[in-house]
């Protein structure tokens, strides 16, 4: 987010020059695509988070995804991301009342 607020930023128009890497060309010749962040309510960023939705939604929008996971990330994620953490105390993919959480798609 950091980035997105510095880079280009001028005052009196919209910036045009981002550094955003070509994630839909990526995605379409198959490359498994996954958004991070480094900017925790840091000097130059205060909205930032270490929360991962927060930076699924800021890349949904900025670089204009049709869908937070390409294919084969979303496949990474049920085959030996996520599912890795089933069944542990505190588990990421787990959900209110100790029901099991799934990613859809």
């Amino acid at each position: 987010m950091t980035n997105l607020l510095l880079q280009d930023a001028t005052f009196g128009r919209t910036p045009r020059q981002r550094g955003i890497t070509l994630l839909h060309e990526a995605q379409a010749a198959g490359v498994a695509t996954l958004l991070g962040c480094d900017n925790v309510q840091d000097a130059f960023c205060p909205a930032g988070s270490y929360d991962p939705l927060d930076t699924l939604a800021c890349g949904l929008f900025s670089a204009q995804l049709s869908d937070l996971f390409d294919r084969q990330s979303r496949l990474n994620l049920r085959s030996r991301g996520a599912n890795r953490f089933a069944g542990r105390r505190g588990a990421l993919c787990r959900r209110g009342g100790g029901q099991r959480g799934d990613f859809p798609g």
